[in-house]
């Protein structure tokens, strides 16, 4: 009878650290507090850096946040430009 309690008390602890890990906050939120338009103005100043991978990641964050708003056709375009 001694086995199947190990294994429970296993178990248990795995699915702890399993929700431990899940809680983790230390997604920062790199766009957190930006307009549209700040967050256009800096991937446009990573195209002018030739940083195209993170004027993508400025273009798509942008068009993901405000799908609608007055910067999005020129997300789209500056992800085809990109």
């Amino acid at each position: 009878m001694v086995f199947p309690l190990i294994n429970l008390r296993i178990i248990l602890v795995v699915v702890a650290a399993l929700l431990l890990m899940a809680c983790n906050t230390n997604n920062k939120d790199a766009y957190k507090g930006m307009s549209a338009a700040q967050i256009y103005t800096q991937a446009e100043k990573n195209v002018a850096k030739e940083n195209y991978s993170q004027a993508t990641k400025d273009f798509e964050a942008l068009e993901a946040r405000f799908p609608y708003g007055e910067f999005s056709d020129k997300a789209q375009l500056g992800l085809v430009n990109a």
